[in-house]
């Protein structure tokens, strides 16, 4: 005979209203075969036939009772029980945020459809963390960028931003450039190598992924892992930009998406990646500038130049610093952009302080004003934000002054190798204006006269009249001393068309041979401006006149 019980052996805690699909679940609390207490979210279109539910607490450690249909029955109606709302979808919910395992904010009560348990989700301590990783930020731009992209992916939406980026570091192997993905991954969730998505995904897979770090940031492992050539692995980290940044998956029919596994699916999101080819470069296609707002390369120095580590000069004290912020974020994770959130949601005036440090940003970075410039700038603008709230919140392992820098600085290398022909050209006539008068860099030639010895290994050109013309004849082997080498062409064509460079000897071509004594080869390539035009002594072209076409 079964002993009669006077407590339920399952009880209900709370009805969960999915917000996705308006299925009602249960949360249920039951003994376990340990000893001790769990709880599991049961549908309560199980009451009538309450045996999967019976099969999936079993499965979760339950203690069954032979009698088990009747409470099991109750507990699935839940009458009296409070309704809260759950969702699959994290990130921003109004004044709430859902992470995997909770919600932080204010109005309603949210919850996960899934909740992870919180040990899964982070792990340690914010202070260590941040004291793990404060020597090696301050020795690098680049890992105090990428972990600033972690807390950005949260800012998007409240400073108004409706398109992230992928960040792309670009780089040799063994420069820290995976230090740097794991170091900004710590602050969302577990780190290391072995956790980093694959870029060997599906669409959909994508897709899915984006979804789950929906508000947040999504990091994916190195692209030379994808087999093929360069060329293809470049399309294949182009296309996933596009689909990354898109903020929607690919749309399906209506009789597709009422499988809710297949349901369309919507995000917005910061990214962060790493390869060793250059996406822009000699014997790369020019990308359109849609692809690079959104695929966003960043150069990270050689290893003999310090790698990520461009602040520190010793080349033992940038591997202790590696070692121990490896350490930090092994034993640390999760906390940071928990802490983060909850002080961002808690301060009044959170999204307005993120909104002037945005602006701020761009006043000072932005100093040709354009569309393509703007919308390139306002990407790091928001990363900007989000390292000096992190610096007031006292969650992130940098200062604010410190973070600046390093923003800035990692800014302006990645638009020096996007920004358009023409804004290159006017820096490189500041350039040419400042230094054709050095005797060292331009000596003046005359015909047969000879250049002194040991001077040619310092020349960028000399000083000549070339077609009865006052000339300033620069090197071509030393023109991507000035410029980047793949934008030369489009430098020479918009200097051309300006009317700063001579014309070459052959029709549609920049470059002439010209021959001085004492160079080795005598013989060589050069690109000849006017050099009273460089200077400004042209007549109708004074020095401090704007010369933009």
């Amino acid at each position: 005979m079964t002993r009669a019980r006077t407590t339920p052996w399952v009880q209900p805690i709370e009805i969960h209203r999915n917000i996705d699909d308006d299925v009602h679940s249960v949360k249920l609390a039951f003994g376990t075969v340990s000893g001790g207490r769990a709880t599991s979210i049961i549908s309560r279109s199980q009451i009538d036939d309450p045996r999967g539910a019976k099969r999936v607490l079993a499965a979760r450690g339950a203690r069954i009772p032979e009698d088990w249909l009747e409470d099991l029955q109750l507990a699935l109606k839940a009458e009296g029980c409070d309704v809260v709302s759950s969702t699959s979808i994290l990130g921003w919910h109004g004044r709430s945020y859902l992470f995997p395992d909770r919600a932080v904010g204010r109005g309603r009560r949210l919850v996960p459809t899934n909740p992870l348990p919180v040990r899964q989700c982070a792990k340690g301590k914010t202070k260590a963390w941040r004291e793990g990783l404060a020597e090696a930020c301050a020795s690098s731009s680049y890992l105090t960028f990428a972990v600033s992209v972690a807390f950005a992916g949260c800012l998007l939406r409240p400073v108004g931003q409706d398109e992230g980026a992928v960040f792309h570091f670009i780089g040799e192997s063994s420069t820290g450039k995976s230090l740097a993905s794991t170091a900004a991954q710590s602050v969302i969730e577990k780190a290391g190598r072995e956790r980093l998505r694959t870029h060997d995904l599906t669409g959909r897979a994508l897709e899915e992924e984006a979804a789950r770090c929906n508000d947040s940031l999504l990091v994916l492992d190195e692209l030379g892992r994808i087999e093929g050539t360069p060329a293809k692995r470049l399309q294949h980290v182009q296309n996933l930009a596009y689909k990354m940044t898109g903020g929607q998956g690919r749309q399906r029919s209506s009789r597709a998406v009422s499988d809710f596994d297949l349901r369309n699916v919507h995000y917005l999101i910061f990214g962060l990646s790493s390869g060793e080819e250059p996406l822009d470069g000699s014997g790369i296609r020019r990308r359109n500038d849609g692809e690079q707002v959104r695929l966003i390369g960043i150069p990270v120095p050689t290893r003999d130049e310090g790698g990520i580590f461009d602040l520190e000069l010793s080349g033992e004290r940038r591997a202790q610093l590696a070692r121990t912020a490896e350490s930090a974020i092994c034993d640390n994770y999760g906390r940071p952009i928990r802490r983060f959130v909850r002080r961002f949601v808690a301060d009044p005036k959170g999204a307005e302080r993120a909104r002037e440090h945005v602006e701020r940003f761009m006043a000072r970075a932005v100093t040709a004003p354009s569309p393509f410039a703007e919308r390139f700038a306002r990407k790091f603008a928001v990363v900007y934000a989000a390292a000096m709230l992190a610096a007031q919140y006292k969650v992130a392992p940098w200062t604010k002054k410190a973070a600046g820098a390093a923003i800035r600085k990692v800014h302006r290398q990645a638009w020096e190798i996007v920004r358009p022909a023409g804004s290159a050209a006017d820096d490189m006539l500041v350039w040419l204006r400042a230094h054709a008068s050095d005797p060292k860099l331009f000596p003046k030639v005359g015909m047969g006269m000879k250049v002194r010895s040991g001077r040619g290994k310092t020349m960028f050109g000399i000083r000549r009249e070339i077609s009865g013309v006052s000339g300033l004849a620069l090197l071509r082997d030393r023109l991507p001393d000035i410029v980047p080498a793949w934008q030369a062409d489009g430098v020479l064509a918009s200097l051309k068309a300006r009317g700063y460079l001579l014309p070459g000897k052959e029709a549609g071509r920049y470059v002439r041979q010209i021959r001085v004594k004492g160079m080795h080869p005598p013989r060589r390539d050069y690109v000849v401006f006017d050099l009273a035009r460089i200077e400004g002594n042209a007549k109708g072209v004074p020095k401090s006149k704007s010369d933009a076409a």
